[in-house]
């Protein structure tokens, strides 16, 4: 019979040609990404100043995904000093409890999530923690830093 042209066959996943895995049938892992986060901050100036602190020995754009997590509570505060995203127009005094989580990809270099850090909401009073994710150093151990 002719084939099928109308409904092409899916284009993933492709099947792996025999003897592409090695004996025992597992592929092997890629290198892990690295992991470094910063501790909560009370400003997004303190957030940038650690950031660049664990991105000190980076080069080039590694930075795989930053994530920044920012929380604030407010308890029978003034909510017309807050921005309108977060109160709507409600000027009245109350309560309020916020938690953003932003999650940005790359590749990026450290200067550009510094400035990241610098573009954040500004909440008084908030606490803000940035997580980066790096990709892994080729040829790991030759040329890197040590401290």
């Amino acid at each position: 019979p002719e084939p099928d042209t109308t409904h092409p066959e899916p284009s993933w996943p492709h099947p792996e040609p025999p003897g592409s895995r090695p004996e025992g049938g597992v592929q092997p892992s890629p290198m892990p990404h690295e992991e470094r986060s910063t501790a909560y901050c009370r400003s997004m100036g303190e957030l940038r100043q650690s950031v660049a602190e664990r991105l000190a020995d980076v080069e080039g754009e590694r930075i795989q995904r930053v994530r920044f997590q920012i929380f604030a509570r407010y308890t029978n505060a003034d909510l017309s000093g807050l921005p309108t995203a977060f109160r709507g127009s409600i000027k009245e005094a109350g309560d309020l409890e916020a938690q953003i989580d932003l999650n940005i990809q790359g590749p990026m270099d450290k200067a550009r999530v510094e400035g990241l850090c610098e573009s954040l909401p500004n909440l008084t009073d908030g606490r803000y923690m940035a997580g980066i994710q790096l990709s892994p150093v080729e040829g790991q151990g030759e040329g890197s830093k040590e401290d």
